[in-house]
This record gives structure tokens, sequence and C-alpha cells, in this order.
């Protein structure tokens, strides 16, 4: 089974992570801070987690993820919940492949390693 990392990007700029199974084709909606905590966190709620947004606060957000040579859709997401709502998926959760991986996502996940000379 293959799960990859998701990204995020509020309006405000702001960028969050979720998990990606790319076995189903879906986005597993919890979001974090960091990849570290996705990964603490990996495969552990599963795709019945999906909630949609309880108080309405949910955005319109660019959803990306780098499963499969990468691409990315519209979607709303909460940062209260914090979570990905059901805009922007199919019926069954999926996203459409319709767009590359941007280059906001190339920056934060292929970001060059800081090094000490």
């Amino acid at each position: 089974m293959s799960h990859a990392y998701g990204f995020v990007r509020f309006p405000s700029g702001e960028i969050l992570f979720y998990e990606y199974n790319g076995t189903a084709d879906i986005v597993i909606p919890k979001l974090y801070e960091t990849c570290e905590e996705v990964q603490q966190h990996w495969r552990e709620e599963g795709d019945a987690a999906w909630a949609p947004c309880s108080h309405g606060d949910d955005v319109l957000v660019e959803i990306a993820t780098d499963y499969g040579g990468g691409f990315s859709w519209e979607a709303r997401a909460c940062r209260k919940c914090p979570t990905v709502t059901s805009s922007g998926l199919d019926e069954y959760g999926r996203a459409e492949k319709n767009r590359p991986l941007p280059e906001w996502a190339h920056q934060v996940w292929y970001a060059p390693q800081e090094t000490s000379e």
C-alpha cells in the first residue's frame, strides 16, 4: 500500500501537511503543522476520519501531493479543525489529477538541506 505526504496552502500563505493514501487515491483529511507530525500519526486515522468543518470556517485552498510524480487541485480546508473538507474531491473522496505539483510545494518538500562548512 502506498501513502505519501500532502501539502495544503491557505490564502494567508500558511502551509499545513496531511497524509495521502495513494492506494485508494484519497486524502486523509487531518492536517498537521509539520511532516514529522504526519509521520507520528502515519496510517492512524484511516479513511473513516473524514468530517466536514462543523463551524463553517473552511476556505478555498490549494492542495497538493507528491504522490505519483505530484499533482494539485483546489479544495476547501479549515485551519481551526484542522482538516480538509469535502470540496474539490469527488463523491469517493478522490482528487482530480489535473494540475502538476506547484512550485510552492516543490519549495516546501524539495528545499535544499542546510549544510555547515
